[in-house]
């Protein structure tokens, strides 16, 4: 962060004391431009208006008298930052002066620089640079070179260029000033010193330290002398002076000047200065890992902004955005980003959305949401900076070169690598155009197209990069320096890649030492390289020197997601969740190796999964219990207002185009309406946090769920991991920790190698075998074999699923050798985490209350409304999807169930049976908005078809948003991509938006916003409604998440299609065993399960449906 102080030449027009005009006029012109010069700018606003309207009397309004006023009324209502005021009066006045007095004149050259460097502030660089350039020509032509107005003139468009980032074209007009200003005064003034500071700055700006250091300490030397060492132009210089020393990494020499410089600045009461040197100072510190020096220099900074009545102004944006960049330094995202956004609005009123402000701030924002893997908001931010950039909006080619390679980082981890390599190339084309081989953007330019290449195992084209880029940073910030040890770091991954541990492990050694020094150990960087020193350790076999680095490395991330989880959204907490993963993939890697060695890392295992679990599924029912159970009024009010704007844009988000615009939506008012849940949900998560001590999770053990377990139960957590090796089919694993009440020392550590297999070959092989009702020999040697060589003698198993276990239900798993499925041989009782089983019982089920739907009229016999031509998006994936759905017919109608009519009344007549209302809603009556008002029901059982999209179409008329321009959105999120139809859904589908309706068609997403909240059970007697994406270690993201996140305590679904018959029979026996015989829920279905497999004895049939949760 740079402050370097380069202020404008303003001009202001006294025109009082050139010509001799009428008393009236002149002294209120010559009062006003007293009260500007004495900084009271309102008295003196008031004062011109009045001596521009005196001008008009006693000459015209178009009279050189009206527009000197005119210009100098301008130039105070610049100061007073009420830019649309002042804008047309330095047109007004430059057009009256260049009519009066010619397109040569002196007063015409002085009202284009006014209104030019008006402009620069108002970030309309091009149009100020056409005003400062017939400026310059005017009094080249009129006074000559040698003349101060024309120095003057070099300058202000030198310092247009710097400001804009084209420094090339700035220093060889800063060069001229400098002869120009040693051949009219010598080299003892100040405009001298002024021009040595100037070209100093051009050279800092390029990267060349090496050159802007003489021409500062030159500078330095000549306002000591000219001034003394209490002078704020001395000050100024040794704040320059230090800011090369801080940028090559040399911190104990910029100290002490930036000390000097702060001090001498207060005692001179120079406020806006003092706050500027107080910025520099606190990047000192931020750059030495001093972030709470550094915070509080940044806050001083900022508040002295404010108390001079600048809060509004392009400084004290900057000092916004500097005290947010501290936070983000630190990983303190939540603190970051309120700030971040302030700045961008404070640029965006001040200068304007074309501005190099503004654009800098756009690319904050991103940087903060991608540091936090929240990608999806990331990428639009970055894409908006390069394209305002790309129309001329800003001219700033480092801004530029900076965007463009963060942008394509962002394509990198998004896979999209066709997208990424064409901007690292360019931006590195525009490096070596623009800046020198020293500067840090250009070496952070090797870096990144090393990175991709390094990425793409293209290791020959990224080796000679990291090579230049390592020694350029020695060279340019020396060898303690942040950038030095992240080029080191990359260099030692490259090698790491070619596994050439003994080139590598020295450089991480290094780089490890100066990322500590330098940013601390709670940096994002010092994990990253931390990591890769484990897994080089891990690579090599020694695992008892990897072990302690995974441990600080997992302690750190588990503290940033204690501390950011609760200020995120659910999708960001998704996000967030999925771009850290790898550190923990790669843990659970490290001890598949070394658990042999030192069993001991299985208990950790286990006990980080409980601590992850915990965060990941807790975070959202644990904020939504909070405040339901808060007594605040004011926090229930903001909870339902959150509710309810969530079910607006789900709603919204499913409208075909054609609805939106007859409703006039906009596509800026749905990402708006987007961006105000989101923030909703922050704040609530913030404040609901507070009750629960910051979001802290109970630290429990493995041991303490042992307690839970009887002697005759094991515990089983299953964890898919990737392995991130290059070699085909190696890329996944499975572990499973299995526990029992005897286990003494620690968990025991199953690894299932074959990951790859299961997920594949073995699991068609199962799905084959259950629909073809066959026999099948080997998926339980597969799936369970190794396990349950562990398990032993257990009858009870509790079982947390992650992968492709979540595919299968164990229960129907064959025994060849026992003649027996797995579920006749063990009681099978899934779970989402390991912490349920503390709260786990098998206590008895009352209802008060059932509310059941079924046989929805999915074409919407009763609505008059015309079809529109173009398959639905959304039906045609239906049809497109590879198991040829059964929900979807031949004509693309969607099927009907009668069936679930007689489901849902048999359901009724054992709820009538035991005095329980039933409350049935059939037909046209099954209809998304009743489901949709429920509050609170005990039992909601739903008849319908479900379905997942797994496989989104291509090119088709997108009506429902599923594809398309907005397909980012909704292939990024699988809460929008599983559903339930309900009636009139047909219509929904073709139609869109229905008239006073909903469309029938209830997404995950609109699920989540049900009132569940005390729901004992939701019953999805519906097809594949188990289906969802699988996370890993989060289980699977669709209904089945959607309604415990809504608040379901228990959630019966199915895995696959099974016909009405076995279905109706297996939810009449459910019913009659929890409603009329009083059986706990689980026991309730696990009877029901044995009743239908004696009927029907092949697991396609009992085996479709299972029961999640409590």
């Amino acid at each position: 962060m740079k402050k370097i102080f380069l202020g404008w030449i303003i001009i202001l027009v006294w025109c009082s004391q050139t010509v001799t005009w009428a008393q009236s006029w002149a002294s209120m012109n010559d009062e006003g431009t007293k009260l500007f010069a004495e900084g009271d700018f309102p008295s003196a606003a008031q004062t011109l208006e009045k001596a521009k309207l005196q001008a008009v009397q006693e000459f015209t309004a178009e009279s050189a008298q009206y527009a000197t006023t005119a210009l100098n009324l301008a130039e105070t209502y610049r100061a007073l930052k009420e830019a649309a005021k002042a804008a047309p009066l330095y047109s007004e006045a430059a057009a009256l002066f260049k009519k009066i007095n010619g397109a040569t004149s002196g007063e015409y050259a002085v009202a284009l620089i006014n209104q030019g460097l008006f402009l620069v502030e108002q970030g309309k660089s091009k149009e100020a640079e056409l005003l400062l350039v017939e400026a310059l020509k005017i009094d080249e032509a009129t006074l000559g070179k040698q003349s101060p107005e024309y120095v003057s003139d070099l300058n202000n468009l030198a310092d247009l260029y710097l400001s804009n980032g084209q420094i090339r074209k700035a220093i060889p007009l800063y060069e001229e000033a400098l002869a120009l200003n040693k051949a009219l005064g010598g080299e003892k003034n100040p405009e001298f010193a002024l021009s040595l500071t100037n070209l100093g700055s051009a050279y800092f700006q390029l990267g060349e330290y090496p050159k802007a250091m003489p021409f500062y300490e030159q500078a330095l030397a000549l306002r000591k002398e000219l001034f003394g060492e209490n002078h704020p132009e001395y000050a100024l210089s040794l704040n320059n002076l230090a800011s090369v020393y801080i940028e090559q990494g040399q911190l104990l020499q910029a100290e002490p000047l930036l000390v000097d410089a702060c001090n001498v600045l207060q005692a001179q009461n120079q406020p806006k200065p003092y706050a500027l040197a107080l910025s520099n100072l606190a990047s000192l510190y931020e750059n030495s890992g001093s972030f709470g020096q550094a915070e509080e220099a940044y806050k001083n900074a900022r508040q002295i902004f404010e108390a001079i009545g600048t809060q509004r102004s392009a400084d004290y944006a900057q000092a916004t955005a500097n005290l947010a960049g501290v936070y983000l330094a630190q990983g303190l995202f939540t603190q970051a980003e309120p700030l971040f956004e302030e700045a961008a609005k404070i640029r965006a009123e001040v200068s304007g959305k074309e501005s190099n402000s503004y654009i800098s701030s756009l690319n904050d924002l991103a940087l903060l949401y991608e540091n936090q893997g929240l990608y999806a908001k990331a990428m639009p931010l970055y894409v908006e900076a390069v394209g305002l950039i790309e129309k001329g909006g800003a001219q700033d080619e480092l801004l530029y070169i900076t965007i463009l390679g963060n942008l394509a980082g962002l394509y990198v981890d998004e896979g999209l690598n066709d997208k990424a390599l064409p901007l690292y190339e360019k931006a590195l084309q525009l490096s070596k155009q623009y800046l020198s081989n020293t500067h840090p953007q250009y070496i952070k330019t090797l870096n990144n197209l090393a990175f991709y290449y390094n990425s793409q195992a293209q290791y020959d084209k990224a080796l000679p990069l990291l090579t230049e880029a390592v020694a350029a940073a020695q060279t340019s910030v020396g060898d303690e320096h942040p950038l030095y040890a992240q080029s080191l770091n990359n260099l030692a991954f490259l090698y790491l890649n070619q596994f050439e541990y003994n080139e590598a492990e020295p450089l991480l050694q290094i780089s490890l030492d100066i990322t500590r020094k330098t940013l601390g150990a709670n940096h994002p960087n010092y994990a990253t390289t931390l990591n890769s020193l484990a897994s080089l350790y891990r690579l090599q076999s020694k695992f008892d020197e990897a072990e302690p680095l995974y441990r600080e490395i997992l302690q750190n991330k588990i503290a940033q997601i204690q501390n950011l989880l609760p200020s995120l959204a659910e999708d960001e907490r998704k996000e967030f969740i999925q771009s850290i993963k790898f550190f923990f993939e790669d843990y659970y890697a490290f001890a598949t190796g070394y658990f042999q060695k030192n069993p001991a890392v299985v208990a950790q295992v286990f006990d980080l999964q409980l601590i992850m679990k915990a965060l990941i599924f807790n975070s959202t029912q644990r904020m939504q219990s909070q405040i339901l159970n808060s007594g605040d009024a004011q926090l229930l009010a903001q909870y339902r207002n959150w509710k309810s704007e969530r079910a607006r844009l789900a709603k919204m988000i499913q409208l075909s185009f054609e609805e939106k615009k007859k409703q006039g939506i906009t596509q800026g008012q749905e990402d708006q309406l987007k961006a105000d849940v989101n923030r909703l949900e922050k704040e609530l998560s913030q404040q609901s946090a507070l009750f629960a001590a910051n979001a802290s999770v109970d630290q429990l053990t493995w041991k303490d769920v042992q307690k839970k377990l009887q002697p005759n139960e094991a515990l089983v957590e299953i964890i898919r991991i990737r392995t991130f090796q290059k070699q085909p089919g190696k890329d996944t694993l499975y572990l499973a920790l299995v526990l029992t009440s005897e286990t003494t020392e620690t968990p025991e550590m199953v690894v299932l190698d074959n990951g790859y297999l299961l997920e594949n070959r073995y699991l068609k092989y199962y799905i084959k075998k259950i629909k073809d009702q066959s026999a099948e020999s080997y998926t339980y040697e597969k799936f369970w074999g190794k396990i349950q060589e562990k398990i032993q003698n257990k009858q009870k198993v509790y079982v947390i699923a992650d992968g492709v276990y979540h595919n299968i239900n164990l229960n129907t798993i064959y025994i060849e050798d026992k003649d027996k499925f797995l579920g006749e041989m063990l009681d099978i009782q899934m779970l989402s985490n390991a912490k349920d089983i503390l709260k786990t019982g098998n206590q008895a089920f009352a209802p008060k209350e059932v509310f059941l739907f079924g046989f929805p009229d999915y074409e919407g016999k009763s609505l008059a409304l015309q079809n529109e031509t173009g398959q639905d998006a959304m039906l045609a994936a239906l049809n497109k999807e590879e198991t040829k759905r059964q929900y979807v017919e031949a004509n693309g109608k969607i099927a009907p169930l009668p069936g679930t009519k007689v489901e849902i009344e048999n359901i009724a007549q054992y709820c009538t049976s035991q005095n329980i209302p039933a409350k049935i809603f059939l037909e046209g009556d099954a209809q998304e908005e009743a489901v949709k008002k429920l509050k609170s029901p005990q039992i909601l059982h739903i008849a319908t078809h479900g379905f997942f999209l797994t496989d989104l179409p291509d090119n088709i008329n997108n009506r429902q948003g599923f594809a398309s321009d907005q397909a980012p959105l909704t292939a990024s999120n699988p809460l929008l991509r599983c559903g339930l139809f309900l009636a009139n859904a047909e219509k929904g589908l073709q139609v869109g938006e229905i008239p006073g309706k909903d469309n029938g068609v209830l997404t995950a997403q609109e699920a989540m916003n049900l009132d569940l909240e005390n729901t004992g059970l939701v019953v999805l007697s519906a097809c594949e409604t188990g289906l969802g994406e699988i996370l890993n270690g989060e289980g699977v993201y669709g209904l089945q998440r959607a309604f415990q996140q809504a608040g379901a305590q228990s959630v019966i679904m199915s895995l696959w299609t099974v016909n009405d018959a076995a279905t109706q029979e297996m939810m009449s026996s459910f019913y009659e065993n929890l409603l009329v015989k009083k059986q706990p829920k689980r026991e309730a279905f696990h009877n029901a399960q044995l009743a239908l497999k004696k009927k029907y004895p092949e697991p396609y049939y009992w085996g479709a449906f299972i029961i999640i949760g409590e």
